[in-house]
């Protein structure tokens, strides 16, 4: 895999994402985004399609501390 590769799928524009640490290209991103948002709801047990939402401190998926 080049540099600048999506870690994920190998896609050529990929970009560096902070929170993961990876270079992602931008469908990655998002269905990993996708994902850990499904885990973080199912985690405090909250519906995923709920508009507004607050995680447990000690969620391991919430994205932001």
């Amino acid at each position: 895999m080049n540099r600048g590769s999506c870690v994920d799928c190998e896609e050529r524009d990929a970009i560096i994402i902070d929170n993961y640490k990876d270079e992602l290209c931008s469908t990655c991103y998002t269905k990993r985004r996708k994902e850990n948002w499904r885990k973080a709801c199912k985690y405090d047990n909250i519906e995923p399609d709920s508009k507004f939402v607050v995680f447990s401190d000690n969620n391991p998926y919430q994205n932001y501390k």
